[in-house]
């Protein structure tokens, strides 16, 4: 008896490094291609709506490092779908958003962001920047000055929009 527990244990250990490999890749920032693989075995074998969610956030991750942008969006936008009161899936997928030029839609990412999480500092300074790419100061100059006014440790990022813009 005592020899069988031991067999199972050490077929549990054995098993358990294969497991966690998927999730250490999909987790992991360095390398894009190894998350992406990680994140889809997640994705294709899971059936926990949050891991699921946040495979596809890691996997857009990885899609945004790569600058395949319709890819990352797609999966922020599944991860949105299950959690869609969630202030960093919507962050993230607003700066998918600017990278791929379309400040509009990462303004309303940003503002549902914000309306879920009033000091997510991330999302003023994202917001702040579309504004700017748009070519109104005065809101971006607003948001940076909310960001620096939230954390000013961590809206040195928005400090450093102010003094560029003349609003700091």
């Amino acid at each position: 008896m005592l020899r069988q527990v031991i067999l199972a244990g050490s077929m549990l250990f054995v098993a358990i490094p294969a497991f966690a490999d998927k999730f250490d890749d999909c987790r992991q920032p360095s390398n894009p291609d190894k998350r992406i693989q990680g994140c889809t075995e997640i994705i294709e074998t899971e059936t926990s709506e949050r891991a699921v969610a946040m495979a596809h956030v890691n996997r857009a991750r990885g899609y945004h490092a790569k600058n395949q942008l319709d890819l990352a969006i797609a999966d922020f936008s599944r991860a949105i779908e299950v959690q869609p009161n969630n202030q960093v899936f919507l962050h993230d997928r607003g700066r998918a958003y600017i990278d791929k030029g379309q400040y509009d839609l990462a303004i309303a990412d940003f503002n549902r962001s914000i309306e879920n999480n009033s000091v997510y500092v991330k999302s003023y300074i994202g917001r702040g920047e579309a504004y700017e790419a748009l070519g109104n100061n005065e809101e971006a100059i607003a948001n940076y000055r909310r960001a620096y006014s939230i954390n000013p440790k961590l809206g040195a990022k928005a400090r450093d929009h102010l003094q560029r813009l003349g609003g700091g």
